[in-house]
């Protein structure tokens, strides 16, 4: 049981040290203050304001994308072919240009509405989600 609590207590900084960085990044790459982020970032999806949806949403989608670059890091590092490693960075970013062309297509609907951000968010996520387990995979 102690050693359970002291592995708790070792990783509990490593998350919230993670959270903090996408915290901070979200903030700079957006309008958003890093007090508005942490305040709507889990609650916000249920709240009905469009707002805090589109935070929690967006908040969502950095999760999922630091979890794909952690991934991605850990595959390019195998790799011990400069070929291999050349081929990946270049398949995932066109992965990435794939995604974010098909979410706005998908999101189109809402083109100029409230809602864009958090469809566009979600549909981002979502398919991070899918990259993040077909390279997870890769490792195995």
């Amino acid at each position: 049981m102690r050693l359970a609590t002291w592995f708790v207590c070792l990783l509990l900084p490593l998350s919230v040290s993670a959270n903090d960085k996408i915290v901070r990044e979200m903030a700079r790459q957006t309008h958003l203050t890093e007090a508005e982020i942490r305040e709507h970032r889990e609650s916000g999806c249920a709240s009905g304001v469009q707002l805090y949806m589109n935070i929690c949403s967006l908040y969502g989608y950095y999760v999922a994308d630091a979890a794909l670059n952690e991934q991605y890091r850990s595959l390019h590092s195998r790799l011990k072919e400069a070929t291999a490693r050349d081929r990946l960075t270049k398949a995932q970013r066109a992965w990435v240009a794939w995604r974010d062309a098909s979410c706005d297509f998908e999101t189109s609907t809402w083109e100029d509405g409230s809602f864009r951000p958090t469809a566009l968010a979600l549909c981002r996520k979502g398919m991070t989600e899918k990259r993040t387990e077909q390279i997870a995979a890769s490792l195995q």
